[in-house]
Formats: structure tokens, C-alpha cells, sequence
């Protein structure tokens, strides 16, 4: 019953815990600027950084929530409920589907850089323009690795007796195999004048790629398991374009007439904000099973 179930305390090879220890997660910093003229008006700056990332408990304790020895909930589909056990037969009993996560687990990594120009080209107007880059790796992605190879299921002729881990359905490995790779050009420009008002406009343009999303959606589950890298791709969430824009106008009326009318007649603002991004690089995702 405990086919490829590794249990705390029994039969682990970590002996009280499911997987090894990751104790060597340094996370160095440094950054750099450089006033290029010396005179405040044009800075160069940059920077480079690892970091960690912990993951979530909920991860590991919902495994014990599904699985054997602690939990054994078989599906039945297609039942009849006046005999849910119609076509069982002792040698074809229910399914169970398993969560799990992978051994070895590595802790998700995150390197990132940036280097940028900033400009002061007036007296209240700046720019500035940056490359920023970001690799993760290590990262959460879940796999059906119980899924059967299409020529086995033709072969056996049945869909569970094909499966690599026979007597389970279903089986979601949470497993730290993915990774994701960020790049961007970041402008903006910032005009502050004061009460007449300011005006902020920034635009990227930046690439986000990787083959897991998201950790724990469906929709990143890979189409074969044994082919992984066939699964990187534009991510769900990169945007191509981003403009951004704010704004703040003061209105120049009443501001010479008397005090109570400037008070209820002057000083008035005109502002708002201008969003123009990318659309998704997939707009419409579609999972399940329509083979039965």
C-alpha cells in the first residue's frame, strides 16, 4: 500500500524528516553609484543580490491530508448511486490520487541585478533609465508524475495498469525543478513643478519566461513528464509592454481674489492615472481530462 511512500520516522532515508536539510543559502548584496560629473546631476547606479525563498508548510501538510498510511479516500467515477460498487471487482478497485513532494527539495533561489543612469536634464525634471534582470531557480513545479505514456496505455490496454506507480491515480509532485528568467528595460521620466503640479510617466519593456507559473495551479502541470523543458515558455504572467502615467494640475483661478473666495474657489486639482499594458501571453487556459 505504501508503493513509493516515504513516511517520517519508518522508512525514510532521512529518519525523522522527509528530505535532506538545505544549510548553505548564502545571500550576498552589494550595490554601487557613482556621480559621474560630481556635481549631483547625472548618477550611475547598480547592484546585485540572492535571496531565498521558504515555502510554504502548507505545501508538506497537505500531503498528509490525501495520503497513506494517515488518509485513504479512493475515488469512484461514474457511480450509480443505488450500487456505487457496480464493476469492482477484486482485481479493479478504486484509485487514490496522491499529493508529494520531491527528495531532494531544494530551497527556491532568486538572483538579481540591476545597472541605471539617472539624469537630472532641468531644474525640475529627471530621467531615468535601467536594465533590471532577475534568474530564479530551484522553483516550485508541479508533476504528474503518475501520468502514463500514451504507447503503455495502448499497449496494456488500461489506463491504470499502465501507470508508472501502480495502484494510484493521480499523483502531483511538487518538486523543485523549475525556473525563470526576467529581463527588463525600465524608463521614467518625473516632472515636480511644484504647485503648479507634477507629472510621472514610466514605460518597460521586459520578457518574463519560465515552465512553472505557479506552484500549486493546474494549468502548469506538464504535458509529458519526461520532458520537462519542452514546458518553458512565455510566463502566464509577463507583460510585454507597461506604460504608466500620473498626474496632478492645480487650477490657476481665484488664487489673487479674497481670502474667502480663494478658499472656496481656488486651489482646485486635476489628476488621474493612464494605464496602457500588454494583454496575456495566453488568454484562455483550458485543463481536465475529456478522454474519460
Amino acid at each position: 500500500p505504501l508503493n513509493g511512500i516515504i513516511v517520517a520516522g519508518q522508512n525514510s532515508p532521512h529518519d525523522r524528516t522527509i528530505y535532506q536539510l538545505d544549510k548553505n543559502n548564502l545571500q550576498p548584496r552589494i550595490g554601487a553609484a557613482w556621480d559621474i560629473n560630481s556635481d549631483g546631476r547625472m548618477v550611475m547606479r547598480g547592484g546585485y543580490g540572492i535571496y531565498y525563498d521558504q515555502p510554504l508548510v502548507g505545501t508538506f501538510l497537505q500531503n498528509a491530508f490525501v495520503n497513506p498510511p494517515f488518509v485513504s479516500n479512493p475515488q469512484v467515477l461514474n457511480a450509480q448511486l443505488s450500487n456505487p460498487g457496480a464493476g469492482i471487482s477484486p482485481t479493479v478497485v478504486p484509485v487514490t490520487a496522491l499529493i508529494a513532494t520531491s527528495d531532494p527539495f531544494e530551497t527556491p533561489r532568486t538572483q538579481q541585478w540591476n545597472i541605471g543612469m539617472q539624469r537630472q536634464l532641468y531644474a525640475r525634471g529627471v530621467v531615468d533609465v535601467t536594465y533590471v534582470g532577475s534568474a530564479g531557480d530551484n522553483l516550485i513545479q508541479p508533476v504528474q508524475i503518475n501520468q502514463p505514456q500514451p504507447q503503455d496505455v495502448v499497449a496494456v490496454g488500461v489506463l491504470n495498469a499502465a501507470r508508472p506507480y501502480r495502484g494510484y491515480g493521480n499523483i502531483q509532485m511538487r518538486q523543485t525543478t523549475a525556473k525563470s528568467r526576467y529581463h527588463g528595460l525600465l524608463m521614467s521620466f518625473r516632472h515636480d513643478h511644484g504647485r503648479a503640479g507634477l507629472l510621472n510617466l514610466s514605460y518597460t519593456l521586459s520578457r518574463t519566461m519560465t515552465d512553472a507559473t505557479n506552484d500549486r495551479d493546474a494549468a502548469d502541470i506538464p504535458q509529458n513528464p519526461l520532458d520537462l523543458d519542452d514546458e518553458y515558455a512565455l510566463a502566464r504572467t509577463d507583460r510585454k509592454h507597461v506604460f504608466t502615467a500620473n498626474y496632478v494640475y492645480e487650477l490657476p483661478f481665484f488664487r489673487e481674489s479674497g481670502q474667502l473666495t480663494r478658499a472656496i474657489l481656488g486651489g482646485w486639482q486635476v489628476s488621474g492615472i493612464t494605464y496602457l499594458w500588454s494583454g496575456n501571453p495566453v488568454p484562455q487556459l483550458l485543463t481536465g481530462n475529456t478522454n474519460g
